[in-house]
């Protein structure tokens, strides 16, 4: 999921806490900011959804980690399914290239090690 920063958001903790909790419902977990940030060039088929003068987009990366699998809450206007996969197969089925770098580094920031490709 991603969102953008809004101006009462004291700062990208609570814009990561918010659009969790507005996209998916959820709450309950532990949320951890990787620091890694990402910037590119906003694809063309998106582009209508910023501003004219909007070309690149800034990304920060968080993990949000939820003790058992859960169903989220998903606001309809932003998502219309949810399905918990192993990493190897989320990896195959995002279209973007930041999230599928995001989704090949879990192994190794949540369980301590290298999980193969």
């Amino acid at each position: 999921m991603t969102g953008s920063r809004e101006l009462d958001d004291p700062d990208l903790d609570a814009t990561a806490r918010r659009e969790l909790l507005e996209e998916t419902g959820l709450s309950v977990g532990t949320l951890t900011d990787w620091r890694l940030v990402n910037r590119y060039e906003i694809w063309a088929e998106w582009r209508s959804r910023y501003a004219p003068d909007v070309t690149h987009n800034v990304e920060h990366v968080f993990a949000f980690q939820v003790a058992e699998q859960t169903v989220a809450t998903l606001d309809p206007a932003e998502h219309v399914a949810q399905l918990w996969l192993p990493w190897q197969e989320a990896m195959k089925k995002v279209f973007s290239p930041t999230n599928r770098d995001a989704i090949w580094q879990l192994p190794k920031r949540v369980l301590g090690h290298s999980g193969g490709a």
